[in-house]
């Protein structure tokens, strides 16, 4: 089977749904992940350009850990718009080039407007990828895909105004994280890890806190003592 799942910044997939992505991915199913904003206003420090970089090259490196592929739309944050059509054409060929059979997007309850828009353009392009007259950039090598995909929204990260229907069990799967937005996360793993340098808030949520910190490669330390142990 392939997954698709639709994210709107770069962490978001996998906050909201990268323990089921894993378990896709375990289990043989090609998975492709996608990010439709690029996170460049994500710091209060870092400058946009360098943090773009950065928030691509870590989304690409959590797809590779989780066994997914990943793409970028590489829209500004805070400029997503589900009526952009250059944005839209490129999720329609990114749709149309993994052939999904089911897709995981934000819900349109989510708690911010790049979250909704995001969801929007992925419910909009997930149709438009089946209409064999809509031509885009890339229309002759990834033709109109035959059957229109289902899809399946993932929870919002405050959990407001969304009742699941679905639930996926993943506590076989490790979570990582930092700060307190990863807190659901890490809850809802079998094994929640936090980094070094996690917020004081969620120190107490986590099963394990790691010796090394967000800046010193601290998947690399939970491979050795978690996975290859």
């Amino acid at each position: 089977m392939n997954v698709l799942a639709i994210g709107c910044h770069p962490d978001d997939l996998v906050i909201s749904c990268g323990g089921t992505l894993a378990k896709y991915a375990e289990r043989g199913d090609k998975v492709f992940m996608v990010d439709i904003a690029n996170g460049n206003l994500g710091h209060r420090i870092i400058e946009p350009d360098e943090l773009r970089i950065i928030r691509q090259k870590e989304s690409k490196h959590a797809a590779e850990v989780l066994g997914a592929e990943n793409f970028c739309i590489d829209v500004g944050d805070c400029l997503v718009d589900s009526h952009d059509e250059e944005a839209q054409d490129r999720l329609i060929d990114i749709i149309r080039f993994t052939k999904p059979d089911l897709i995981i997007t934000h819900n349109e309850q989510d708690y911010m407007r790049d979250h909704v828009e995001a969801g929007n353009m992925a419910f909009s392009a997930s149709f438009t990828a089946g209409c064999s007259h809509r031509i885009t950039g890339h229309s002759t090598e990834n033709p109109f895909i035959e059957n229109i995909p289902p899809i399946m929204y993932m929870d919002t990260l405050a959990g407001v105004g969304f009742l699941p229907t679905e639930y996926v069990d993943i506590t076989d799967t490790i979570a990582v994280g930092d700060n307190i937005n990863d807190l659901p996360m890490i809850k809802a793993a079998g094994l929640g890890i936090g980094v070094r340098n996690v917020n004081p808030l969620m120190r107490d949520e986590c099963d394990v806190v790691l010796n090394s910190s967000n800046d010193e490669d601290p998947l690399t330390e939970v491979i050795e003592r978690f996975i290859l142990k």
